[in-house]
């Protein structure tokens, strides 16, 4: 065992100093879990794909958020333009997060593009006169609803179902 360390009693002034410290370190990080949780929440509402491929504990996708947060402005900007943002900002791995991020926003607009019905249903709102994120939303709420019909249902999906009139 070792000699050299001393007791600290509870007033010793190392031992305040020191719950001090700790007390301030552990309202940082509860500050700093808030704002990430609060940001999650945001992401989610605007683009979840890229919510749900990006760790937001590390300091590299907090960077690429405040250059970029929807699909489209990813899409736009392209893997070698956004790989040398990334890197001009001293992001560790630019091209795993570029290449991440740029997944995500082409998942983000899979329904729309590949699906009639989600294509219709979203034109529809759109000329209803809602806007983009408006139609958008509506589009996920509705086929929220459908799954949990299905899954309520205990039924697979099957697309294109010929509706009969009630008689």
């Amino acid at each position: 065992m070792r000699r050299d360390l001393t007791v600290l009693l509870p007033d010793d002034e190392h031992a305040i100093e020191l719950r001090v410290l700790t007390s301030r370190r552990t309202g940082l990080n509860a500050d700093r879990t808030r704002r990430v949780n609060r940001l999650r929440g945001q992401l989610t509402d605007i683009f979840p794909d890229l919510e749900r491929a990006l760790d937001l504990g590390n300091v590299g996708p907090l960077i690429l958020l405040t250059g970029y947060q929807t699909p489209a402005a990813l899409r736009r900007t392209g893997r070698s333009r956004l790989e040398t943002w990334l890197r001009n900002r001293k992001v560790r791995s630019p091209e795993a997060l570029a290449e991440a991020v740029l997944e995500a926003a082409e998942r983000q607009h899979t329904s729309i593009r590949s699906c009639d019905d989600s294509r219709r249903f979203y034109e529809r709102k759109r000329s209803e006169g809602k806007r983009h994120t408006q139609a958008a939303l509506a589009l996920a709420r509705r086929r929220v609803n459908v799954l949990w019909a299905l899954i309520r249902d205990g039924q697979c999906h099957q697309s294109n179902l010929h509706v009969t009139s009630a008689a």
